[in-house]
């Protein structure tokens, strides 16, 4: 049976989660991949959340690791347009996908309009849009109890 274009589409962010996955394995609760792809702007980037905190890439593994899995990330868009342009399809210009680990579900957004191109008529660039998904997510973090918590806090409210 000969692939569709939403098969392979599909196949594609399914590799981008088992990408994540590679350095987010057994840590991750949820997966956030995020994919710019405008003219002459191109990029990709991921984060978790775990025990109910958002973390970056950063706070994750070292840099080496950051730079090897961008590179791979950032160098797949290219198949994207590939898969597009084979069914005669548009490409998105952005991409974001949601995986929780455990259920094993993805939920992914596609936009076709321009996002961060001079012709979104937007002053923000990939890494602006990506940095605001982080932060927009940190807000639904759960709340950690602190470890030292003073017999007299009920005093301070």
């Amino acid at each position: 049976m000969a692939k569709i274009f939403e098969d392979e589409l599909m196949d594609l962010q399914a590799d981008y989660v088992s990408l994540c996955m590679e350095v987010m394995e057994g840590i991750a609760d949820e997966i956030f991949i995020y994919i710019s792809n405008e003219e002459n702007i191109s990029m990709f980037h991921t984060f978790c959340r775990v025990k109910g905190q958002v973390k970056t890439l950063g706070q994750l593994c070292p840099i080496p690791l950051q730079r090897e899995l961008l590179m791979v990330g950032s160098g797949d868009i290219k198949k994207i347009n590939e898969i597009c342009k084979r069914y005669d399809m548009p490409a998105p210009t952005e991409i974001r996908l949601h995986y929780w680990v455990k259920s094993n579900s993805l939920e992914a957004h596609f936009e076709y309009k321009p996002v961060c191109s001079f012709e979104s008529d937007s002053l923000l660039g990939p890494n602006d849009v990506f940095d605001a998904w982080v932060e927009e997510e940190r807000k639904k973090d759960i709340p950690q109890k602190s470890e030292k918590t003073s017999p007299w806090a009920f005093w301070k409210k």
